[in-house]
């Protein structure tokens, strides 16, 4: 008898809900900002922001993806009285947030700030040395910015390494939000050609590194093709804290990643079909960029409302195809959209 499979659903919102529980005085009557790939795990894992308002947070917003736009997107927005708390949930390295960051520090009156990354500082030792490390260097600007604000108390910032990095989207497939904008070369074996791409390579071999994590595997790599080799690379050189032990002290399970680039793979392609999960998402609104969940007017199936017309898109919260471990007849509904024939799957 092999290994017991592991249960993406149950184990990437179980880790999730724990690590949240575990700062929930942090959370509670702060100011809290998500970029894109962070709130798309918490969506599909913990139910999304309603899960941080039953830990109190006062407000949830998103950081914008477009850094041009932040300036006019913060602007006057954080209105709630007596907030002096802000954390930011970020999936990707540091640097990437610089000026997004400094534009929310910059507009608003805070005294204290927490920064929850999903990479730890270890992963930015591609970027060239500040002094004193680059987490305190970090710390020490984001100090500045808020003493650009008149606040009555000395400012006071962390910087603390938090693994977010799996979207369980079924019982068998996940994606890593942060890694959205990552797309191999059709064909190379050539160093120069993958030069481009060695930002990518990091921030996709941290992102699987934190997804082996959150799964609770100890997962022997092999790779196809001289992208998935690079990443492989990679994950081999990052530090591990345990050889058989997760940070609880869990026994982790045996696993096999095999990392294949698109253009070896001939057999996802050839088994994939269209299905109504593609159709879905091609008619429909996603959620953000980086999203693999759609939004869904509501206004049409609320009783009470008998002209949908007139409701503006924006007094309602859309619904969405994301749903949480312990809705079992929408696990299964969706499982079903995405694997199932079109006629096989309206009929489940």
């Amino acid at each position: 008898e092999g290994p017991p499979v592991v249960d993406l659903l149950n184990v990437a919102a179980t880790y999730t809900r724990s690590k949240l529980l575990e700062i929930k005085e942090e959370v509670d009557s702060a100011v809290v900002y998500l970029d894109s790939a962070t709130a798309e795990i918490l969506r599909w894992t913990v139910g999304g922001s309603a899960f941080l308002f039953t830990l109190g947070a006062a407000r949830v917003l998103a950081l914008p993806d477009i850094e041009v736009t932040v300036a006019s997107s913060h602007s006057g927005r954080v209105t709630t009285p007596n907030v002096s708390r802000v954390l930011f949930f970020l999936s990707s390295f540091l640097p990437e947030y610089k000026s997004r960051i400094k534009d929310v520090l910059s507009s608003h009156v805070f005294s204290e700030c927490i920064v929850y990354l999903s990479f730890s500082e270890s992963a930015h030792a591609h970027y060239p040395e500040l002094g004193g490390g680059l987490f305190n260097s970090y710390m020490a600007m984001m100090k500045d910015w808020m003493r650009s604000k008149s606040s009555p108390q000395a400012p006071v910032v962390v910087i603390i390494p938090l693994p977010l990095s799996c979207a369980p989207l079924t019982g068998d497939l996940f994606v890593t939000p942060a890694s959205h904008t990552c797309c191999p070369p059709v064909s190379s074996d050539e160093q120069d050609d993958l030069a481009d791409y060695s930002q990518e390579i990091l921030r996709l071999s941290h992102s699987l590194d934190g997804c082996l994590k959150t799964l609770g595997v100890k997962a022997s790599t092999w790779s196809l093709g001289p992208f998935a080799r690079r990443v492989q690379e990679k994950m081999a050189q990052l530090p591990t804290e345990s050889d058989d032990e997760d940070e609880s002290g869990a026994e982790l399970q045996p696993a096999s990643l095999i990392l294949v680039d698109r253009t070896l793979d001939l057999v996802s392609p050839m088994r994939h079909s269209e299905n109504v999960f593609d159709q879905i998402a091609n008619l429909l609104p996603a959620v953000c960029q980086t999203s693999n969940d759609v939004t869904v007017r509501m206004s049409a199936v609320l009783p009470g409302i008998t002209t949908p017309s007139a409701v503006s898109d924006e007094d309602i919260c859309p619904g969405s195809l994301a749903r949480l471990p312990h809705e079992k007849t929408a696990c299964s509904l969706l499982h079903s959209l995405m694997c199932l024939p079109p006629k096989e799957a309206l009929n489940a």
